[in-house]
Formats: C-alpha cells, structure tokens, sequence
C-alpha cells in the first residue's frame, strides 16, 4: 500500500515538486502496463496548470515589454518638452508665445511626468492628449509647433503601455492564492484517483512492476514525510 501524506502542509513549491516526482516515478514504470495511464495524464494535466499558476505567482509583474513601451513614452514627453522649451527662446515672438502657452498649461503637473508611478504616469498622459486635442489653444500651439506626430506618439505609447499594463494585471490575477488552492486540491484528488488504483491493482493481481512502483513512491513520501515532521511552523500559503 502507498503510504499517506498531509498533502496540504506542503508548501506550494514543496507540493509541486512532490507531483512532478510522483509522475516521474509512474513514467519510468510505464502507465500503460500498470493500467493507470488515464489517471497518469490527468494529473500531469493538474501539475502543468499549477507550473504555470506557480511560475506567475512568483514573476515579477514587470515585464521587460512593459518597461520598453514605459520608456517609449518616456522618451515622446522628453521630446515634447524638450521642443517646447526650445521655442519658448525663438526668435519668432509668435513662436516662442505659443511655446510659453504649453508651458504654462504643463505647469498644472508639477513635478516630473517620467518619475511618477506607472498609473499616476498613464493618467497623467492621457489627460493631456486629451487637453491637446480639445482646447483651441492648446491644438493650435502644438499645431504651430509641429508637435503632432510627437503627441501622436506619446498617445500610441501610452495606450500600448496601459493594454499591456492591464493584461498583465489579469494574467496575474490567475495566480491568486485562492486559484492556486483550489486547484491544489484538484490536483490532490488526481493523486488519490492515482494511488488508489495502484494499490487496487496491486492487489488484484500483484507484481513485481506495482511493488517496484509502490515502493518508490513510499520511499519519496517518506523522504517529505520527514520534511514535514521536521517543520516547526506549518503555513499551508506560503510559496
């Protein structure tokens, strides 16, 4: 018989590798000639969906796409202001008075556009393009100033930073811990599905390939049995 294990004190990394060796186990004992090749595969299927959860829950939710696409936008209020100051010197009176009308319009956002958080970045930006393209003023000085296609890119770069942003949000939100629990006990039911009938057929007709597969699997179980015994604190969340 395969011996029992607190499946649920293991820790979500402890548990995962724990799947994967059982499986490895199976696999190199052939789950087809143990007659278990349908509950081998669904728990392979529960074990990938809890790689991934487990791989999302601890990657960093910055992306290196999302860092690009936030210097892209970076670069496009650089380039804005940096035209804008420039022209508040021109020569022109009617060049350099346009500029000084951007300039104190951008006064409203004290401080640097580019060092502030992400989303605080993604509004402020949005509600300027928004200023750009609905007051007279405002589009007529950005007009004057060929500043158009500069302030179409930094609107493109802000809405491809804010739809990453978001989608990234989501994709992690799929880690939750509630989501990894509630397919860790999924997974926990494919287990027993799969030891159970390892030890039914084992003991409907015996053989050396179910005693060589059982004694494997006790010999890991014992080996985090005693991980476990060895645990003074046993959290059931942490990773």
């Amino acid at each position: 018989m395969i011996q029992a294990i607190e499946l649920y004190k293991l820790r979500n990394a402890e548990y995962l590798q724990f799947t994967t060796d059982v499986l490895r186990i199976v696999n190199i004992n052939n789950p087809t000639a143990l007659q278990i090749q349908a509950k081998y595969d669904a728990l392979n299927l529960f074990k990938n969906d809890l790689e991934t959860l487990f791989k999302k829950s601890t990657t960093n939710p910055i992306t290196t796409e999302i860092e690009n696409l936030d210097k892209r936008r970076d670069n496009a209020v650089s380039g804005i202001l940096a035209v804008i100051n420039g022209n508040s010197y021109h020569f022109d009176n009617a060049i350099s008075n346009q500029a000084k009308t951007l300039l104190d319009y951008l006064k409203i956002y004290s401080g640097n556009i580019v060092q502030e958080n992400y989303n605080a970045e993604t509004a402020t930006i949005n509600n300027m393009i928004s200023d750009f393209e609905t007051k007279p003023e405002l589009t007529a000085a950005m007009t004057a100033l060929n500043l158009t296609a500069w302030k179409n890119e930094l609107k493109a770069a802000n809405t491809d930073f804010s739809t990453q942003y978001i989608a990234r949000t989501i994709d992690l939100a799929t880690a939750s811990p509630d989501n990894l629990k509630s397919k860790r006990i999924e997974s926990n039911n494919a287990f027993y599905e799969l030891r159970n009938h390892i030890d039914a057929f084992a003991t409907i007709s015996p053989s050396v390939a179910y005693t060589k597969t059982i004694n494997e699997i006790n010999v890991l179980i014992t080996q985090y049995n005693a991980l476990l015994v060895g645990r003074t604190v046993l959290p059931t969340t942490l990773v």
